[in-house]
């Protein structure tokens, strides 16, 4: 847990009550590559932070092909339903892309902690926030001509694409190989 003290630490320090609490309620879970934390259909009513590694929302179509829907990478959340005040499947599977180390906290005592301690409630805000602007930019981006759209996540998602295999970031970007590597030239071409 105290990775996540020390990143909470950044942006609104946790009381030692509200330490205890996480302490008391949450737990540190590691996973493998390619290990999945549910499956579509499937629901957890656990809230995760990730504290190192990736988990990605995927998608897979009727003629079995997977594309990634959402990623979360070190000191980001995702949720095992639709969110926090729901017990709906979001209808993906949560794939790890690289070995991860998760904190989860059940529903129940999120809830309660949002409720009962204002840093804590501050924090899952900021996180919010963060979680909101990478989906704003990502959307933006998938919006641009396929030659473009590696440059410019490389600019705004440094944090998301860094971590990701190049298959990983074709999925997420929407772009075909020879687009990935064009893309990444001409980003490294600048330095």
């Amino acid at each position: 847990m105290n990775r996540f003290f020390t990143y909470a630490a950044q942006y609104c320090p946790l009381t030692k009550e509200e330490k205890q609490f996480i302490n008391a309620h949450a737990r540190t879970r590691t996973y493998n590559r390619h290990d999945y934390y549910l499956l579509a259909g499937e629901a957890k009513n656990n809230w995760c932070f990730v504290l190192d590694g990736a988990a990605a929302g995927v998608k897979t179509n009727d003629e079995g092909e997977e594309s990634l829907q959402w990623l979360s990478v070190k000191h980001q959340y995702f949720t095992g339903t639709k969110h926090p005040f729901s017990e709906r499947s979001h209808g993906l599977q949560v794939q790890f892309l690289h070995p991860t180390a998760l904190m989860e906290l059940p529903y129940t005592y999120l809830r309660e902690a949002q409720h009962q301690y204002p840093a804590f409630a501050e924090l899952l805000q900021v996180l919010k926030e963060q979680k909101l602007r990478y989906f704003q930019s990502l959307t933006k981006i998938l919006k641009l001509p396929a030659r473009e759209r590696l440059h410019k996540a490389l600019d705004e998602l440094h944090n998301w694409i860094t971590p990701l295999q190049v298959d990983e970031v074709c999925s997420l970007l929407n772009i075909s190989h020879p687009m990935y590597y064009n893309g990444l030239h001409k980003y490294l071409k600048q330095w």
